[in-house]
């Protein structure tokens, strides 16, 4: 074979081979973009989510209140009733007062152990699990080994 038939087919290889490192270039910066374009979707969707989150929070307090203050009133008026009631029964004021701050007491009590039993799930424990379960997955040479902190 002469060296013109040589040159021909590798210029034409050659060719081939920067069309497609063009093509591979191409798809790379394409690919890229849409990522970009994803992140900017999902922190835009983040963004008005936690708005949306803060306004929701903001009108929760506020009926949260007017809930606590009518509630509040109601319980008085019933305890007013009950003491009026039993006085009426014959029982002492001072009995009739303990009663219901006894009842007062109780209600008082269940409702600090329900709020002790729900601060538990304030503690993010799904979250930690599934973190410690994808830091067991991640290759050996990404984990600390040492106290330095240096992967």
């Amino acid at each position: 074979m002469s060296d013109q038939e040589q040159a021909a087919p590798d210029t034409a290889e050659a060719a081939a081979l920067g069309d497609t490192l063009q093509q591979l270039g191409d798809d790379a910066h394409a690919s890229v973009r849409a990522t970009l374009g994803a992140l900017q979707a999902l922190r835009t969707l983040a963004v008005a989510d936690v708005a949306l989150a803060r306004a929701a929070l903001a009108h929760a307090l506020v009926y949260g209140g007017l809930a606590i203050a009518l509630g509040g009133s109601c319980w008085l008026l019933l305890m007013a009733a009950l003491v009026a009631g039993l006085q009426q029964l014959g029982v002492s004021w001072l009995l009739a007062l303990l009663l219901a701050a006894g009842l007062s007491l109780a209600g008082t009590l269940l409702a600090a152990w329900g709020a002790a039993r729900q601060f538990r799930h304030t503690g993010l424990q799904a979250t930690r699990r599934q973190l410690a379960q994808w830091a067991a997955a991640l290759p050996e040479s990404l984990h600390r080994d040492d106290g330095t902190g240096a992967a």
